[in-house]
């Protein structure tokens, strides 16, 4: 049996929470416009969390700091994104899928195994 291909993707900080989602927008099937809002409702999140601060990406004030921070001229716009996010099983009862946010982790694998059948 051939040796697993591997690739490592190092998230040292909050900005690289983007790049680390991208892995799993195939699975989730998400667009560019959704996968700006999930990083930044999670950034939102992680920075509560390690301020220890009320961190709660659903609360209006986030929403609005969020829409604010993505240059969307209607905060209540993410809303419909959130509808979307959903839908795809991204977010579920306004939490976040657990393979999209690490809680104490300190590494994630992810193993593909691929089972063709061409026959």
């Amino acid at each position: 049996m051939n040796q697993p291909k591997t690739k490592t993707l190092t998230v040292k900080n909050l900005t690289s929470v983007r790049k680390y989602l991208t892995l799993f927008s195939g699975i989730f099937q998400l667009t560019e416009a959704e996968l700006d809002v999930l990083a930044e409702m999670i950034r939102y999140k992680l920075k509560g969390l390690y301020a220890r601060t009320d961190s709660d990406p659903f609360s209006t004030s986030a929403k609005k700091h969020i829409a604010k921070r993505l240059e969307m001229s209607n905060p209540y716009s993410i809303n419909t994104y959130l509808q979307r996010l959903r839908r795809k099983g991204a977010i579920v009862n306004n939490q976040f899928h657990p393979w999209l946010v690490p809680m104490g982790e300190t590494k994630i694998e992810i193993t593909l195994e691929w089972k063709l059948n061409l026959e």
